[in-house]
């Protein structure tokens, strides 16, 4: 709508009956009865369009709106108006309501996002979606995602088609891809303590769509230059405030308080309380109290309080309490209360009070030594291999059950 300012000429009450009369002439037949004149470019007034109008007692603005097609700024100065044409907004919005093509009932949580311009929304609890969109470049291309249905696409042309009714089809999905990938990766207890569960949610729709770009900053989960979309782009350098939600990083990720990865991270993550990379992790990773990694872990991995890697470890574990991988240990494991090698341990194990190893290839050292079978050396004051005997070294008791 036109902009206006509230002022005596604009509130003036006109009386408008023209058939196929210039735009020109209408302003002039206006100007008359109000007894003002207006002023204005005729570069950006269409004064030779020919239009139809018929009010009565209508205020001179709404008549002017009526009148004229397009978004003008009306200003009183004495007995002038001038018409100027306003300037461009920064943003538009599209808006919308998503259905189920087979129910017809509204679609809640679906993801709605622009490729080109890299912004989303969710559905609400009726399906609504309203796109705050930077670019004014058509066509567009908006696509429509939602776990249980087939990705939508539809072209947008003009920035004045809004209230758009779509419908998305229900299709089948692989029910045992969908467990393993969700349950042990995106589902970690950190992730759903810390981001919510509409960016959760969004994340899950959007479960093959990535982008790689050089840089993003967040003050917490969603709130980043990103938008919802953050878990979805791959950053080389990303700084979060409080913390951030992305889908990985091949760089440097700095963190106020956290980083969460929803794939592989490289090179180095640092932050004051705790980083999550679900994918594999290369590099060094530094956190004041805790660190975890849901596949593999190849470098250094340094915590205040812990440490976890969820598949092998290949590189060094340290931290001020204790380091568990479950899978194999290829290198060193230093924690002052103790460490956990699920599988095989190739290299060193080193604490104050215990360690563990499934299958001791290497070199444990503290005060209680735990393995299920050892090839290795076990050097403490207590050292016990369940299935088999192993090697010791300066220990004052061996057990062997």
């Amino acid at each position: 709508m036109p902009a206006s300012y509230a002022q005596k000429l604009l509130s003036k009450a006109v009386s408008v009956s023209v058939r196929n009369k210039p735009v020109s002439e209408v302003l002039k037949l206006i100007g008359d009865q109000g007894e003002f004149s207006f002023s204005y470019n005729s570069d950006i007034i269409p004064g030779d369009s020919l239009v139809t109008l018929s009010v009565k007692s209508n205020p001179v603005k709404q008549v002017l709106d009526l009148l004229l097609t397009g978004k003008y700024l009306y200003k009183e100065t004495g007995k002038y108006i001038i018409i100027q044409k306003a300037p461009k907004e920064k943003y538009y919005q599209i808006t919308g309501q998503v259905f189920d093509s087979e129910t017809g009932k509204e679609v809640d949580y679906a993801s709605v996002y622009s490729r080109q311009q890299l912004v989303s929304d969710l559905t609400d609890d009726s399906g609504f979606f309203r796109l705050r969109l930077r670019d004014r470049s058509f066509p567009l291309t908006l696509t429509l995602s939602k776990i249980g249905y087939a990705d939508t696409s539809l072209v947008i042309r003009t920035e004045n088609e809004s209230g758009l009714k779509v419908f998305i089809h229900p299709k089948a999905i692989d029910l045992d891809t969908l467990i393993i990938k969700y349950s042990e990766k995106n589902n970690s207890w950190l992730v759903r303590l810390f981001v919510s569960s509409r960016l959760r949610a969004q994340s899950r729709n959007l479960s093959k769509f990535f982008v790689a770009l050089p840089f993003q900053a967040s003050l917490t989960p969603g709130l980043s230059t990103h938008g919802r979309l953050s878990p979805q782009i791959i950053n080389k350098f990303s700084l979060n405030i409080y913390g951030g939600y992305t889908a990985g990083v091949n760089g440097i990720e700095i963190g106020g308080l956290f980083n969460i990865s929803k794939k592989d991270a490289r090179y180095l993550q640092m932050s004051t309380t705790f980083n999550a990379v679900a994918g594999d992790f290369t590099g060094l990773q530094i956190s004041g109290i805790y660190n975890q990694i849901l596949d593999s872990l190849n470098g250094v991995q340094m915590s205040g309080f812990g440490g976890f890697v969820n598949k092998q470890m290949r590189g060094v574990q340290i931290s001020g309490v204790g380091n568990i991988t479950k899978g194999s240990v290829e290198g060193v494991q230093m924690g002052v209360v103790g460490n956990i090698g699920g599988r095989n341990m190739r290299g060193l194990q080193l604490a104050v009070l215990f360690n563990y190893a499934k299958n001791l290839k290497g070199v444990q050292f503290g005060m209680i030594n735990l393995a299920d079978t050892s090839s290795g050396y076990s050097i403490g004051f207590l050292n016990i291999v369940k299935k088999e005997m192993a090697l010791f070294l300066f220990m004052p008791m061996n057990l062997y059950p």
